[in-house]
Order: C-alpha cells, then structure tokens, then sequence
C-alpha cells in the first residue's frame, strides 16, 4: 500500500480512480523513450467534475532513477507524438521525481495557475491528464490498483508504437469546484446479505467519500423493515481526504426477524458532527435472515482439454481439493472443442462460454480462479486454490440438498435422479432451477486427441520451484499417453438456469422440495465404464447466474422390487417404523437397505 503525505487545501480535494488505501502493482515497464500514462475524466457519472478546475497531480511510479525527464499535462483529447496537449503542460525538476522503490511517496505537482479540465456546459465533455517520462533503461514503471480490471479510463502509449489500457491508474488530480459539497458520505447499495436467526451479523458496509472535508467520523443508524436496529457512530483509523474514496463501516446487530427476506438501510446521518450533505446517504440492501446454516458444498468448474498445455496443473488442483474437502467438494471437468471428452452442450453454456483461455475455472460460477493457483497472480506458480475454496465455504448458503441417483433398469441405460431441496428462508417467490452434470473417472483413450499435452516436463524447463504435488508431471514426457481422466462431465441437463419447474414457488422454511429426472445414456456414446460414474445436483440461482448449492452421489443399482429414491443421509431417530431387512426394527439406520413407513430406503 502506498501513503499519500499531502493533504489538500481547504475546498480542494484529491480525486481519481485509485486511492491511496488502495494496494497497487508495477505494470508496463517503460520503454526507452518517450512513455506516457493518462486518466480519461469524463462528466458523465461525475456530475460534480462538470466545471472543476485542475490544480495539481500526483501520481506513482516505480523506478526514477532511468528518468532523464519528467513532465504533467492535461489535454481535451489524448495526445501523441504529433498531437500536443492542449489544456496545460509542466515540466517537472528531477530533483522533485519520487517514487515507490526509493521514496514510498508519489510525485506532487502543482500548477502555476488553475485551469478549467471540464467545460460545466458540457455533461458529456471528456479531458485526459497525464505524465510523460523520458527514460533511458527500461526500468520505470507505472502503478496501477492491484488486481484492477477497470475501469478502462488508464491508458499507456510509448515510443515504440506501444499502447494498451488498463484499470485504475494510481494518478490522482487536485480539484475544486463550487459544486462540490463539504461533509458528504454515500452509503452504497449493498449485494444480500445473510445470518442465522438468533445471531449477530458482523458486516462491513462501503461508504463513499462525497466532500471536500477530511471524514474522521460518521454517525450512522441501520432499520430492518422500518425499525432501527443499530446506530452508533464509527471514527475511521485516519482521515480520509479522497473523493470517490471508499471506506468499510463494520456494524454489527443481533436477529430475532422470521426466516425469510428483509428490507435493510443503512443511513449515514452526520459526517464529523456535520449534517451529512450527500443525497445518497441511505444504502439499501436485502438482508436474508435463516432458520439454520445449510451444509455448503462448494462447486469449481474448470475448462481444460488434453491439448492444452498446462492444464495439467489443473489436475492437480482438482485432485488436491477433493482430497482436502472431501465432504465439501465438488470438481467438475469440462474438457474443450478438438476433445475426446467434450460435450458441446456444456462447453457451449453460458458458463463454458465465460471461459475462452486453459486452464479456468469458476466456483460457484462466481469467482473466476485458476483451478490450481487460485486468484493469486500466475507468476506465483503455488497451491493457493484451497484459500479460495475456504473463503467460499465459509459464506452462509440459502438451502441444503440431497441427492439420490439409481439405474432404472437392468441394463442400465438410464438414471433416476431425485433432489430434495429445503431451503432455509421463506419466500414468496422462487428464482431458483436444479441442474445435473453426470461424471466419470478413470476415462481414457488412444490416439492423439487422448495424448495429455505436459508444458511442465523436465524437458520444457518449467519445472524450477514447483510444489512437490507436480512432481508427477514434472517426471513425465512432454506427451503422455494412457493417462487415466477423473472428473469428467460426460452429460448434462439443464446446464443455463436449471430445469424449468424443479424448484416451486413459494418457498418455505424448513419444509422440503423433492424432484425428480431421468438421465437417459442410450444415445451417449462418450460414456465409457458405467461403473465409474457420478451424478451431481446444482441448484443455480437464475437472477445471479451462480450456484447455490450441490451435492454429489454415486449411482445405486438397480433393484426390480423398487427402492425408493430418497436423500442418500443418515435417518435420524425419530421416523416411524424404520425396520432393517430382517425386520428388526431400530432407532438408528446405518449404512445399508431399511424400510421406512413400509418403503425401501438406502441409507448411504
């Protein structure tokens, strides 16, 4: 994290797209020659930019030592070597340049004379400020905020005909404006939010800084459905100067509401002692209240194909987690086009299409990870995918599932697959649908589709400070032939947004769903050992397009007397009539066939 060491003038204020609590990485190393960076500002979406006038930048860099030198301008619209700015240029005196490696501090330039960056006239006028660094070495390099992926107003152009766009530059401009208010803090919208009745939530609500004041402290009340459950006032761990800067206020509020969803806002009433003058001072969020935590699983989808040349880090990766979260794990491998083991209908989904590069993945088609690294960054080629899949099981779920798959016949040509849901809220309404994904172990093939391409072989020198986990690959040719594929989907159903009428509106606490489908392998001809299959249930939510929940459970044999399908889990004391197959009767069923209400059951 970089520190920023000047605080602006009273009713002028820093503002940008990057803020120094921001962490921020070195990208695009400068080139020999003449290298910029800008920040496009637009007045759309910034009401108040309309008319500001510009009277400084700051900005980091890396490495001032090959800078020869250094300047900032402003500029109606983006320059290039035959396009001066036309706004405002300064040159900036070498002994003035600071940087991260060597100072910990930006460079601070103030103009000679303010000028107007935005016509007011104009909502749609737009102004790029910027620095151009003339460098001799290469080492130099801009920062942006780390792992940013927008917004796309960073640009970079070179000498060397270099130009890319980036995510949030770490340039900052000092503005003022008549229109900028003194004690304002928004309250953002918040995504829903969730808790077991009879617990406190602990929860960290974003707050945007609006004013041109230092925020040292805010006072805040939060209502559920009209009643104010929580108010206090919260000082923050240092001033913040920033406009567009966002803060994190922790509240925290014991539940007592019903199982179901509730309207929540929080109200930022006073900023340091001050009416708050934002016009968005009350967030609103949708605050989920439980009757219990259901038993998560956590589900990762992961693109890969035997042509692609590191996807073998992906197997380890899948292997790695089901091995640590066996109970709560589900790895589903979805192999691509030019595969022996591609199913079109799954790689042409919506969620096959949201991964065009090998290897990805997503959990819970919610956060795009590598399936062996993680969201780590991929120059740290380490086991970081268990810390994703941690975080993700630690997040309270709406609803348990139970799934129960069984051959329907002899010969084994289809499966009977029955869910049931119970959800842990009540709900008028139901935008939820159940998939299923059928997996195989063990696949393998001859040929060249079904030769495993191996990037990290000792022979493609890769292998240098890999976990020991990749020893395996490492040890192996560059093409490996007869390897032995786990995970495999092989067929789906209802892949987009679930199978239309398997979950019902409305929605009970606590009061069970059962579905059932029929996978029907006739025509399948990717299936290749029937023994080594397993069927899982999705339940996706169709408004957010992410997975809820899942479970996972192998396939029961057929019986001709007709077991009945039921969530393979333990019956609990307290069911009438359960009776092993001698007909003892017993209050607790293991694993085995018992009946139960004068039904065949299989306890798994």
């Amino acid at each position: 994290m970089l520190t920023a060491q000047t605080t602006p003038p009273e009713g002028l204020t820093w503002w940008g797209y990057w803020h120094t609590n921001d962490a921020a990485e070195a990208v695009a190393p400068f080139n020999t020659g003449s290298n910029s960076c800008s920040l496009r500002v637009t007045a759309f979406g910034n009401r108040p930019l309309a008319g500001s006038l510009l009277h400084g930048v700051r900005f980091w860099i890396s490495d001032k030592t090959t800078v020869t030198a250094a300047r900032v301008w402003a500029s109606s619209k983006l320059p290039s070597a035959s396009v001066a700015p036309d706004i405002v240029q300064k040159e900036i005196a070498l002994d003035q340049l600071r940087d991260r490696d060597h100072d910990g501090q930006p460079t601070e330039v103030m103009l000679d004379e303010a000028v107007t960056l935005l016509a007011k006239s104009n909502p749609y006028a737009n102004a790029y400020v910027g620095y151009t660094l003339e460098v001799s070495g290469g080492t130099a390099c801009q920062m942006i905020a780390s792992g940013s992926n927008g917004p796309t107003n960073s640009n970079f152009f070179g000498s060397t005909d270099i130009a890319s766009t980036y995510g949030a530059l770490a340039l900052q401009l000092l503005l003022s404006n008549d229109g900028f208010s003194i004690y304002s803090v928004a309250a953002s919208e918040q995504p829903s939010m969730r808790v077991v009745r009879g617990q406190t939530l602990q929860q960290e609500w974003p707050l945007t800084i609006g004013g041109t004041a230092p925020v040292s402290d805010v006072d805040y009340e939060v209502s559920m459905s009209g009643d104010v459950v929580a108010q206090g006032r919260y000082s923050l761990p240092e001033p913040l100067a920033e406009l567009g800067a966002t803060v994190l206020l922790p509240i925290a509020f014991n539940l007592t509401a019903t199982a179901a969803e509730h309207d929540c806002t929080l109200t930022v009433t006073q900023v340091n002692g001050h009416t708050n003058e934002s016009a968005d001072a009350t967030g609103r969020a949708s605050l989920c209240v439980l009757s219990k935590a259901p038993v998560r699983r956590v589900v990762m989808e992961e693109a890969t194909a035997t042509w692609c040349n590191n996807c073998t880090r992906g197997i380890v990766g899948l292997r790695r987690l089901a091995e640590q979260f066996p109970d709560n794990f589900i790895g589903i491998a979805m192999h691509g086009s030019d595969d022996p083991m591609l199913v079109p209908a799954y790689r042409n989904s919506r969620i096959g299409k949201k991964m065009p590069s090998l290897p990805i993945a997503y959990l819970d088609r919610a956060v795009q990870l590598d399936p062996y690294i993680g969201t780590h960054a991929l120059y740290d080629m380490h086991f970081y995918a268990n810390e994703d899949v941690s975080r993700r099981l630690s997040q309270l779920t709406l609803a348990d599932i139970d799934l129960a798959a069984q051959w329907t016949d002899a010969s084994r040509t289809a499966i009977a697959l029955t869910t049931t849901t119970t959800f842990r809220y009540s709900s008028d309404k139901a935008h939820y649908g159940l998939a299923f994904v059928l997996l195989e172990d063990g696949m393998s093939g001859e040929g060249s589709g079904w030769t495993q391409i191996n990037g990290y072989s000792s022979t493609q020198g890769k292998s240098e400070g890999l976990d020991p986990d990749m020893q395996e690959f490492v040890d192996a040719p560059y093409r490996i032939e007869g390897y032995r594929f786990n995970h495999v989907a092989v067929a789906v159903a209802g892949i987009d947004d679930g199978i239309e009428g398997s979950v019902a509106a409305p929605i009970t606490a606590d009061a069970s769903q059962r579905f059932s489908h029929t996978m029907d392998l006739s025509a399948n001809s990717l299936v290749q050992d029937r023994d080594q299959l397993h069927a899982v249930a999705l339940l996706l939510d169709t408004e957010t397009k992410e997975v809820v929940n899942a479970a996972k459970a192998n396939i029961i044999p057929f019986d001709a007397d007709g077991i009945v399908d039921v969530p393979q889990t333990v019956i609990k004391p307290g069911h009438d009539y359960i009776y092993d197959l001698s007909g003892r009767r017993t209050e607790r069923a293991r694993k085995g066939i018992y009946i139960v209400n004068r039904q065949k059951v299989v306890v798994n």
